[in-house]
């Protein structure tokens, strides 16, 4: 009288396969509470002055076009100012302030910086690489499609949004940052 179906091949499948969801939403769900990072790239831009940036760096060499010396003093701020910056050599402006930073990584990134000149507030950048307790990389941005022997290579702006969209991390190699910053490090002075 009664009848009684047993559909044994279907749920008998289907059990290991909702069994291994489940475990597996188990599982990312408890890196989740417990704050494990889930992409491989744990560095995190806060666009804060790197205090190992903080002193005074100085490089000197020779070129085919003549001996050079650079010296960068960084100085970090106080309130909300981000920091000051000291160009002295083989630039056009002298204490600036740094209005914005990019930090590519823990030991790169670019600083905007706001000078003024002839009366008239400028943006630039300077990118720095490979940055450790005792050398860095540091350059002025300049534009790299140029020829600097025959056209200006100035990069400077007039508004720091103009600063922030064209020094950002993607154009850094076009005004000197990245891979296009190359030469001699300059070195942390006592």
């Amino acid at each position: 009288m009664f009848t009684r179906t047993f559909s044994v091949g279907r749920s008998r499948a289907l059990r290991p396969a909702v069994s291994l969801v489940l475990a597996l939403g188990l599982v990312l769900g408890m890196m989740a509470l417990m704050g494990c990072p889930m992409d491989e790239d744990e560095f995190v831009d806060d666009h804060k002055l790197n205090a190992g940036l903080v002193g005074t760096w100085r490089g000197s060499g020779s070129t085919e076009y003549g001996d050079w010396t650079d010296t960068y003093t960084i100085a970090a701020g106080t309130g909300s100012q981000i920091g000051s910056i000291n160009h002295a050599e083989g630039s056009t402006w002298t204490d600036a302030t740094i209005e914005y930073v990019y930090n590519f990584s823990e030991t790169s990134g670019c600083l905007i910086v706001k000078y003024t000149i002839d009366n008239t507030d400028k943006y630039n950048a300077v990118y720095y690489k490979n940055l450790s307790s005792g050398s860095v990389l540091l350059g002025t941005a300049y534009d790299t499609t140029k020829n600097w022997e025959i056209e200006s290579t100035d990069s400077s702006v007039n508004t720091l949004d103009e600063a922030k969209t064209r020094f950002a991390p993607a154009n850094a190699a076009t005004y000197g940052g990245g891979s296009a910053q190359t030469g001699t490090p300059q070195t942390k002075q006592p």
